[in-house]
């Protein structure tokens, strides 16, 4: 069993669930709760009690919607890492332009994570952006990553782009697709070696050797279309080719078959806190269905210390699912999945030993 201490791994922190993006992938329009923004007072307020009993060295700005619509963003992220946290804004990067990017670099973040996902101009359909044209896009993006080593910035950046397998086309939405395994992904990824080329003999850039566990952790992605890869292209830069996934089972068309054991790391390794300031469970938790407390009502530091959060700790850590959501979360559409899905997060909550394995051969 993994014991609950802290630091926790990180903390996902909702700073609003308004989006300028409508993604086909994406529960955003089918999201009920109340669209809003979290006040930067309350933002305070828990970063301060994170800092004061060292809860977590990371912050994570982003559960649902699109982080840079905050008017205070920029203040919000230098808040943050002036107390020794690291902030990570994951953006659809519709609003990054240079001035932005460049308080961003300058107010101390620590990584910008960019969701490129849909990187021609056919695929970007499926974003359904509202008034933000493909190529303005895509230079943003690359201005961004450019203007990163002419300010010389710390800030580490990550682009993620999808991959789809059929299964999951099945169960999420008819028809969507982006690159089917990892050989279709790298091939639309080396559309950007010219960029990258350009940007290195610009700033004069060096790239160290892949190491042996690179080469196997990309024979192991491409072995295993599900598994995730990142290499990067130039320093603190990582591309990072990710499987779309069905936001734990709560977009699947097929009749998902519920769990009986699994476990998570939910309030063990991180929690989410939606902009109202309600504690959920889930990073997934996209409709507030998993909501187990406000920090208006308990401190973080208390709740997580709490009779409730040992309660659903207990029961996560002896494979015991705490509600009918994570049922469904660790079930699956398929008895392949539904089995997979239940023993391989028993395995990888509950086991050092399983996950030193899997570290130890890069997946």
């Amino acid at each position: 069993m993994i014991p609950f201490q802290l630091p926790l791994r990180d903390i996902n922190l909702e700073l609003t669930n308004v989006c300028n993006f409508d993604c086909v992938y994406c529960p955003n329009s089918e999201m009920t709760r109340k669209k809003g923004f979290m006040r930067f007072e309350t933002v305070k307020e828990i970063v301060d009690d994170i800092h004061k009993n060292n809860i977590t060295k990371v912050i994570n700005l982003f559960v649902m919607g699109e982080p840079l619509l905050h008017k205070e963003i920029v203040a919000i992220v230098r808040y943050i890492e002036e107390r020794g946290i690291k902030a990570k804004v994951n953006t659809n990067a519709g609003l990054l332009n240079n001035n932005l990017a460049s308080d961003l670099y300058h107010a101390g973040l620590s990584i910008l994570y960019i969701s490129l996902n849909t990187p021609t101009p056919e695929t970007f359909k499926h974003r359904r952006s509202k008034g933000v044209e493909f190529s303005k896009w895509i230079n943003n993006i690359r201005d961004a990553i450019d203007l990163k080593f002419h300010e010389k910035a710390a800030t580490r950046i990550i682009i993620s782009v999808l991959k789809t397998q059929n299964e999951f086309i099945n169960d999420i939405k008819k028809g969507f697709f982006v690159s089917g395994n990892n050989d279709e992904s790298v091939a639309i990824l080396k559309e950007w070696e010219v960029f990258f080329d350009n940007v290195k003999e610009k700033y004069n850039l060096t790239i160290p050797p892949k190491t042996g566990a690179a080469v196997l952790k990309k024979h192991m992605a491409n072995m295993f279309s599900r598994v995730n890869y990142t290499f990067s292209p130039l320093p603190d830069v990582a591309f990072n080719i990710t499987r779309l996934h069905n936001w734990k089972n709560s977009l699947a068309n097929n009749k998902i078959k519920t769990a009986v054991f699994g476990s998570c790391d939910a309030l063990r390794e991180t929690i989410s806190i939606l902009y109202n300031g309600d504690y959920s469970l889930c990073c997934g938790d996209y409709d507030g269905k998993l909501v187990v407390g406000n920090v208006k009502d308990q401190k973080l530091s208390e709740f997580l210390f709490s009779e409730k959060a040992n309660l659903i700790r207990n029961k996560f850590q002896h494979n015991q699912l705490p509600t009918m959501r994570c049922k469904k979360c660790r079930g699956g559409s398929s008895s392949f999945f539904w089995l997979f899905n239940q023993t391989h997060s028993s395995l990888f909550y509950n086991s050092v030993y399983y996950r030193k394995f899997r570290k130890f051969i890069g997946i």
